[in-house]
């Protein structure tokens, strides 16, 4: 852009030269003018005598003589030639100076936010996204550094997610696979005998790793809308009161009451997709909020969205932590989280699946304590309204 801009300038350089030039031969052409003007006021004002003697010296090419030079500061215009030329002359300069100043200006005006621009640029190229233009002036040039800033917090962030995620995919496939090599060099040394309890704990550390690689897969496809989604036709109401007998046992053995309001609702959704929603929403309030003795899960029309409800009694989120809980890997408690099995990825997923079918989630805190989410669906979700491929 400098370069182009640098381009610009020769050009206006070699539009203010031929001003110039133009200037020039009209300065030439007035001047010339104004000579045979006073010419014909001094030839006017010379007696005929005089005039005659004049004459003479001009046909012999004596007009540098005492005599033509007396007789023309004697007769001659107070402002003649010389004068008008001179201040002719200075109209002649005037253009090439304000030119000189405006390429200047021009120069100074554009070529500092410029070239902060394009540094910038080149240090992003470099990795550096914590690079900034900057800008001192007004107008469309700060416009242009202030996106091109935008652009790079937003990159920057990006970059630091993907090292955050990275970490995470790494920190959370280390524990269990650390688990699974030990216990299995026990088993192959003889140290650990090969028990029905010792391979039951095998096969769930394996589970769980293969929830997460799932979980990753989930939230990576739908980052990048390629997510596959196979929608059907489901009746709300009669998909979620036959999907909670499923937790029913675990629910009475966590003392948790459930209430279960569901509006008759039809919408095109991925089954399997909308059970993984519900499964991760559920097993989040198992895992924290079994204490708080209530889930209440609700679903109803708004406007053309079907809300679907889940809340609990538990502790519910602090409130520096309630804009994080949908970020891949986030714990409130790390510790804990890890503990009670969870992968981190619970309520990413959430949002993916959610996002993916169109709608989106919300998520507070509930007056008297606990959490609730809240899911918004399309109502004219179709089966030809896909996302992904």
């Amino acid at each position: 852009m400098v370069r182009a801009l640098a381009a610009s300038w020769l050009r206006v350089g070699v539009g203010i030269v031929l001003l110039g030039m133009l200037l020039m031969a009209l300065v030439l052409g007035v001047n010339r003018s104004l000579y045979q003007h006073d010419e014909i006021v001094f030839y006017s004002n010379l007696p005929v005598d005089v005039r005659m003697e004049y004459q003479a010296l001009k046909d012999e090419g004596k007009l540098s003589s005492d005599s033509a030079v007396l007789i023309r500061a004697h007769y001659g215009p107070v402002h003649g030639p010389a004068a008008a030329g001179f201040w002719i002359g200075c109209l002649f300069l005037m253009p090439w100076v304000l030119g000189l100043w405006s390429a200047w200006y021009v120069r100074r005006l554009f070529s500092r936010p410029l070239r902060s621009l394009s540094e910038a640029a080149m240090r992003i190229v470099e990795g550096d996204y914590a690079v900034r233009a900057q800008h001192d002036n007004q107008g469309e040039l700060a416009q242009l550094a202030t996106n091109f800033n935008v652009m790079a917090a937003h990159l920057e962030r990006l970059e630091i997610e993907r090292k955050d995620t990275i970490a995470g995919i790494s920190h959370e496939l280390r524990t269990p696979l650390t688990i699974l090599r030990g216990r299995l060099h026990a088993l192959c040394d003889g140290v650990v005998p090969a028990t029905p309890a010792e391979h039951q704990k095998l096969l769930e550390h394996t589970e769980h790793l293969v929830r997460l690689v799932e979980d990753i897969s989930t939230v990576t496809l739908g980052e990048g809308n390629r997510l596959s989604l196979h929608r059907t036709e489901v009746d709300l109401q009669a998909f979620l009161t036959s999907w909670m007998t499923v937790y029913s046992s675990r629910l009475q053995e966590a003392g948790v009451h459930l209430t279960l309001q569901v509006e008759p609702i039809k919408l095109a959704v991925d089954l399997d997709r909308l059970r993984q929603i519900m499964t991760n929403l559920v097993e989040n309030a198992l895992r924290y909020a079994a204490h708080g003795k209530v889930l209440e899960i609700r679903v109803y029309r708004e406007a053309d969205m079907a809300v679907l409800l889940v809340a609990d009694r538990g502790p519910g989120f602090p409130a520096g932590a309630l804009s994080r809980v949908f970020d891949a890997f986030y714990r409130v408690d790390h510790s804990r989280s890890r503990t009670l099995g969870g992968t981190g990825l619970g309520l990413s997923v959430v949002q993916t699946l959610v996002h993916q079918h169109g709608g989106h989630i919300r998520v507070s805190n509930r007056e008297g304590g606990g959490a609730e989410f809240l899911i918004y669906l399309p109502l004219q979700l179709t089966q030809s309204g896909e996302h992904g491929s």
